[in-house]
């Protein structure tokens, strides 16, 4: 009997201890996902339920820990702040939640440290950028600089005006000229993450130093901030033509010669054949 009740002991004990050691490092995004987000935001606005930026400055935790076990139970008691809650947001009840006592905490420090505003990765506008790095941008672009990956340059695809390019971009891919005003900054520092031109091997993203310069540079000759003969300045046609002049001369000149050869060899094949004809009269005459 003694040592059956020793085991019964030994056995809660055992219990008890699982339960106080209990994981701490709960993953409170995760959490706030699968549980909380289809219904809360926090810092957007109303969804279905409250926007839940501020709550534990608005209400004790321990209200929220009550409201999250059994909001019915609270309304249904009468307390003013469930019942104000249930008629603001018509009526409906929040779901019964089985949660932890460390869960609730767990999601009420990330609402606190802003939820899933927290995570996002801060974004530097371009307009702050430096001009070492909207020239990068320029030469990343036109090729001049390779990109980390090793994929094509954008020029191979895209055109825009104010890459330096002599010749103009490619002709497979929008024009992004005005790529920046189209996207503005967020929604083009997104499109600069994805994976969208040719790569040699494996696909690999921009890098952010990379993403960067491509923006600075797009929003500078959107904006039309290039400096007159300053990088990244477009080539204008009369300079294109400039460059174009010694080549189109050279290229003039060697035809010229080569016409000018097969003429002289001409006259000379003429000139042989004549003299050879000559020669053979002259000998059937003095026969």
């Amino acid at each position: 009997m003694t040592k059956a009740l020793l085991r019964l002991v030994l056995c809660a004990l055992f219990l008890c201890g699982s339960a106080a050691a209990r994981p701490t490092d709960i993953n409170a995004s995760f959490l706030f996902k699968i549980k909380c987000s289809s219904c809360h935001t926090v810092g957007e606005g109303i969804k279905v339920g409250p926007d839940l930026q501020g709550v534990t400055e608005r209400r004790e935790r321990d209200w929220i820990l009550a409201f999250v076990r059994d909001s019915s139970k609270m309304i249904q008691s009468g307390d003013p702040d469930a019942v104000k809650l249930f008629e603001e947001f018509k009526r409906q009840r929040m779901p019964e939640h089985t949660l932890a006592d460390e869960e609730i905490h767990s999601l009420l420090d990330y609402i606190e440290a802003g939820g899933p505003a927290s995570e996002k990765p801060k974004i530097r506008l371009a307009q702050a950028a430096l001009p070492e790095e909207i020239e990068l941008g320029r030469q990343l672009f036109s090729g001049e600089v390779g990109l980390s990956s090793g994929g094509a340059a954008c020029t191979s695809c895209h055109n825009a005006e104010g890459a330096g390019t002599v010749l103009g971009g490619g002709t497979l891919a929008p024009d992004l000229t005005r790529v920046y005003s189209r996207y503005k900054d967020m929604s083009l520092t997104l499109a600069l993450r994805e994976v969208c031109f040719p790569q040699t091997g494996r696909a690999t993203p921009l890098t952010d130093q990379e993403q960067f310069a491509l923006k600075a540079f797009f929003y500078q000759i959107d904006s039309g901030a290039a400096m007159a003969g300053g990088p990244g300045r477009s080539p204008s046609k009369k300079m294109a033509l400039a460059w174009l002049a010694p080549g189109l001369v050279g290229a003039a000149l060697a035809l010229g010669a080569v016409q000018m050869t097969l003429q002289a060899r001409s006259l000379g094949s003429r000139q042989s054949s004549s003299r050879r004809r000559r020669n053979r009269t002259s000998h059937s005459e003095s026969q």
